[in-house]
């Protein structure tokens, strides 16, 4: 039998277009990968909420673009679960599949630990010096307007490097784009003050990376804690932003267990 959804599909009556910040191109860039970077920036730093209307033509328009780029990028993020598109229909930037959530959660929790065991006291000196950089750059943020986005750009960099010192680049970008809705609700923990940005973690897995001799169990603790931060404020997320998620009752309750792991499986 087909799983019954719960939770506000409805529309916020919000146009996209109206609300998008415009990031600068680079130079190079194509009008497809600009249009992607720009919506995936909107939608991930909620500038563009769920249930927002897409209209292609508006945000070709603002960017300076032809439409087919923006369509081109539009039909990138459906793929990644970022937006519904219904043929003959209106688009719209999607809910959060709770059970995408857990599942893009479970995925990363699961290769991480393998990933960082892999080039712990071995990671080469040119990644050493990149990691380094990028701990004093998150030392260094400052605090202002919405320190959040630069919080979270430099988290990605960091864990990006040590699948590139890994040579994983590849599992790097599928686990990005299986981990979107994960990556939505991080960001939402830190944008509303359920959460804060910190690099405590990013120090001692640093010290790991560059020194090893950290029993394994200690490492695996940290990275399951660490990407699984969302579950200690998640139940009050949804209590108070319920239209933006999607709940699926054939799943269990993602909140409904006091075992921090269980919330990730």
């Amino acid at each position: 039998m087909a799983s019954t959804k719960t939770g506000s599909l409805g529309r916020t009556g919000v146009v996209a277009s109206d609300c998008m910040q415009v990031i600068p191109r680079i130079d190079g860039e194509s009008g497809s990968s600009y249009s992607y970077r720009v919506l995936y920036y909107n939608i991930l730093m909620l500038y563009m909420p769920p249930g927002s209307w897409i209209r292609e033509s508006a945000i070709a328009q603002k960017l300076g673009l032809s439409r087919t780029p923006v369509h081109e990028a539009v039909a990138l993020l459906n793929d990644r679960h970022l937006v519904d598109v219904a043929p003959q229909s209106a688009t719209h930037v999607s809910c959060i599949d709770i059970s995408m959530l857990r599942q893009g959660c479970f995925l990363r929790s699961s290769i991480e630990p393998l990933v960082f065991k892999q080039v712990a006291g071995s990671i080469s000196n040119e990644y050493r010096t990149a990691l380094s950089k990028n701990l004093e750059a998150q030392r260094e943020i400052p605090a202002g307007n919405r320190p959040e986005d630069e919080y979270l750009y430099l988290d990605n960099i960091f864990h990006r490097l040590v699948y590139q010192a890994a040579g994983k680049d590849f599992i790097w970008e599928q686990l990005r784009r299986a981990s979107a809705p994960y990556d939505r609700v991080r960001y939402m923990g830190l944008l509303f003050g359920y959460d804060h940005p910190s690099i405590e973690d990013h120090e001692f897995l640093f010290r790991y990376l560059t020194l090893g001799g950290i029993p394994d169990e200690e490492v695996l603790d940290l990275i399951h804690a660490h990407l699984a931060r969302y579950v200690s404020f998640f139940d009050r997320l949804a209590t108070d932003f319920p239209e933006y998620f999607v709940f699926d009752e054939e799943q269990p309750d993602p909140i409904s267990s006091e075992e921090p792991m269980s919330l990730i499986v």
